[in-house]
Order: C-alpha cells, then sequence, then structure tokens
C-alpha cells in the first residue's frame, strides 16, 4: 500500500484507550494505580458490553485530567509505540460514538437506566458539581444525577471526552503520526 503512495492509519484494538483497555499494556497497568480506574453506575463493574463483555477496564477522566494527565499521555504514548512496532502505521484512527447513558439505547433512544455509565467516584461528582454550579454534588447518589442531572451530567462529560481527545490528538502528534478522529452526530457538544 505504502509504495503506492496510500497511508496506513491504525485503529487500536477496541479504540485503545477511548472505550477503555481490552489489553495488557501500559495503560492498563495505570488503572491498577490509586483513582485511575472508573467507578460504574451503582458500582457496577465498567464494560463495553458490544465488543467484549467483562474485559475492558475504564478510566476516570476526571482523575486522568486533574493529575494524571501527564501518566495517562506517557502510558498511551507507550501502548501506541507497541502497537506501531508490530503493525506500522502512519497515522491513528480513534472515535467516540459512546453514549454517556448507554442503557437509554442507542441514537438517542430514552428509555432506560444509568446501567452502563462511569465514572461515579467522589471526583467526578465534585468537579460535576463545579462545573454545573450543584452544590455538595460529591453527596449525590448515582441514582440522583440520572434523576435529576442526566443532561447535565452529559454536558459534563461530553466535555471531558473531548479533552481526553485533545490528549490523545498530541500524543499521536508527538510521535510523528496522523491523528484521525470520528464523531457521530449524536454528540452535541463536540459540534458546538
Amino acid at each position: 500500500v505504502k509504495k503506492h503512495g496510500a497511508q496506513v492509519i491504525l485503529s487500536p484494538t477496541g479504540n485503545h484507550p477511548i472505550w477503555g483497555t481490552v489489553f495488557d499494556g501500559a495503560v492498563s497497568e495505570l488503572l491498577k494505580q490509586e483513582g485511575f480506574r472508573a467507578r460504574g453506575f451503582n458500582d457496577a463493574p465498567w464494560y463495553m458490553e458490544r465488543v467484549v463483555k467483562g474485559q475492558y477496564k475504564m478510566f476516570c477522566p476526571t482523575k486522568i485530567l486533574l493529575s494524571g494527565r501527564e501518566a495517562f499521555a506517557e502510558a498511551v504514548r507507550k501502548d501506541y509505540a507497541e502497537l506501531i512496532r508490530d503493525y506500522p502505521a502512519d497515522g491513528i484512527f480513534l472515535n467516540w460514538e459512546q453514549f454517556v447513558w448507554p442503557a437509554k439505547g442507542t441514537r438517542g433512544v430514552t428509555s432506560g437506566n444509568g446501567d452502563g455509565a462511569y465514572c461515579f467516584c467522589p471526583l467526578c461528582k465534585r468537579e460535576f458539581g463545579k462545573y454545573k454550579n450543584i452544590p455538595n454534588a460529591e453527596k449525590l447518589s448515582d441514582q440522583d444525577i440520572y434523576d435529576r442531572y442526566a443532561d447535565e451530567w452529559e454536558d459534563f462529560r461530553h466535555r471531558q471526552d473531548a479533552a481526553i481527545h485533545g490528549i490523545l490528538r498530541d500524543v499521536v502528534k508527538s510521535m510523528g503520526l496522523r491523528y484521525v478522529f470520528y464523531c457521530q452526530t449524536a454528540h452535541k457538544t463536540y459540534w458546538a
């Protein structure tokens, strides 16, 4: 392909690390450190059901964005370097097409509950409260957030998702690779 002038763009296994991590590597090691692993809705283990139920491990986006940015970027860099070594490529393709409230269904169907959503750790709740000016948000139950503040939480999480993609873009570009990003139209925050 390359001899004909085309570029090879790699889509990492399971959209690593955007949908979490499914393989052993630097990001999965990082998730073993205090505060890096996401807490699922009502303490449920988080998983990406449509791919390999029970094997994905998700990060806490607030931890990444506040105090874990450098550690996360370095872990991603190591994982991508390993992938590129095995599958030489000119760029990385990532997408974000997961819903903040997956149990609502796909394409904006509004039935369901908070099952499958993440991260509801005290740090995420505290930052959510700051972002949306909700006093004592860290004391809200996960169900309260879903029942009373679902739209606000969705905006909060989408903005975090965009910031995480910014980190990944910077990592990929620092490696001399192209960054190709896809986002579906359901994520209105990305298109604002």
